[in-house]
């Protein structure tokens, strides 16, 4: 079967698939199906790596069984804007490295533990979760990509120092952040362009390495410390491959 064209056949075919331990479906790309509203309560696909949901908009729930996908490296939910919760069983997939939250509109929350998550994306249309972090963020040790792009936080919480795999930070369009707190010191990429509130990035610098590589910190109007020649020295001397873009 090379294409399935119509919505309610691949709908049907979708659930036959999740009720199969068949392991040649390593990948089940789902993306469009707007009339799939619920996903199978039983789940025997412990092969599957990838799940694409994208577009899945009349999806509410997961299943609680998703937990048993052990060998699940990607799960897509962009644009699943029926989804208002995602079941706890989560942090179960050691091997999850690759979650994508984008436009989940009805969103109200992220569960408590996310497991092993080396990239993680939420854009401001995730629902409630666009207006606050959770507190213990700190606790996705293994995360390496933080794409928050266009949101509408308001502080980042403090825990974030703990992501120690942290690479790379996305903040562009933070149009209510005005400060920073101390990031993770491996850091070596940081986008926060566009970021038309921020005022101050004291103390961001105390523990980073010296593998900074880039900041794109354009559009920053109120940024009072980017007109101190001193500041400027000591943000240049801190990073060792300069790609500092600031001011317009």
């Amino acid at each position: 079967m090379k294409e399935l064209v119509d919505d309610h056949a691949l709908e049907l075919f979708s659930l036959y698939a999740f009720k199969q331990n068949n392991p040649h479906i390593v990948v089940l790309n789902l993306r469009d199906c707007k009339s799939l509203k619920s996903l199978p309560a039983g789940i025997h696909l412990e092969f599957l790596k990838e799940l694409d949901l994208l577009n899945g908009t009349a999806i509410e729930e997961l299943p609680s069984a998703i937990e048993c996908l052990y060998k699940l490296l990607h799960l897509d939910l962009e644009y699943c804007e029926s989804l208002n919760s995602l079941p706890s069983g989560l942090c179960k997939l050691k091997l999850l490295n690759y979650l994508t939250l984008n436009c989940c509109s009805n969103l109200q929350r992220l569960p408590d533990e996310l497991g092993n998550l080396e990239a993680l994306w939420i854009s401001r249309e995730a629902g409630v979760i666009s207006r606050w972090l959770p507190e213990n963020i700190g606790q996705l040790s293994s995360l390496g990509k933080l794409d928050l792009q266009k949101n509408n936080f308001e502080r980042i919480p403090e825990s974030v120092i703990q992501l120690s795999k942290l690479g790379r930070l996305y903040l562009r369009y933070w149009e209510r952040l005005q400060s920073l707190p101390k990031l993770p010191c491996k850091l070596h990429e940081l986008d926060a362009h566009h970021c038309t509130a921020l005022e101050s990035l004291s103390g961001l610098f105390s523990s980073f390495e010296a593998r900074t590589r880039y900041f794109d910190l354009r559009y920053n109007y109120n940024w009072i410390e980017m007109r101190s020649e001193e500041f400027l020295k000591m943000l240049c001397k801190k990073l060792n491959f300069w790609q500092l873009h600031y001011g317009k």
